[in-house]
């Protein structure tokens, strides 16, 4: 019984908000931009003496993610490429460490819309590049920008980002 505050934007798709309160954690509603986010979750801190997760700057979760590329290693270890959707980037930089690790010849791709493509911006300039607007897609699970603790481990480890139109992702 720890108690669980989940920062959500508003726009969050209302099956995602109810399987956030199914789990039995208190959504906590924010503007969608990544300064409301940031905000609300400090407030969130300081009113309830929690402690702030990361759901994609947090090294332990970036390495847990990791565990998923552990996975398609064993059930597929001919693999050559993975496509790896990014938002704030902790999947695709806990999978890119496990597999440049344990099989450097596999290809890491990350995959994001046009829309949203601060990753894309990042790798071609080669600095972090974030969204300077809350970016327009459907693919809302990939809206936010990558951080300051993931950024050096794409750049290093992902081979490159591929860009979808809104029509390929509907």
């Amino acid at each position: 019984g720890i108690p669980a505050y989940v920062v959500v934007p508003r726009t969050a798709p209302h099956c995602k908000q109810d399987a956030i309160r199914a789990y039995g954690a208190t959504l906590v509603p924010c503007e969608p931009t990544d300064q409301s986010r940031a905000e609300t979750a400090a407030r969130v801190v300081q009113e309830t003496g929690g402690v702030m997760v990361h759901p994609n700057q947090e090294p332990a979760v970036i390495a847990g993610q990791g565990t998923i590329a552990l996975e398609l290693l064993e059930q597929a270890p001919e693999v050559n490429a993975v496509v790896v959707p990014v938002g704030g980037g902790g999947m695709i930089a806990g999978i890119a460490v496990a597999i440049k690790a344990l099989r450097p010849d596999v290809k890491v791709f990350a995959a994001e819309p046009r829309n949203a493509d601060d990753c894309y911006q990042s790798k071609l300039r080669g600095e972090l590049t974030p969204n300077l607007h809350p970016p327009d897609t459907i693919a809302d699970a990939v809206k936010t920008s990558i951080g300051p603790i993931t950024w050096p481990i794409i750049r290093d480890l992902v081979d490159d980002v591929l860009t979808v139109s809104e029509e390929e992702i509907k």
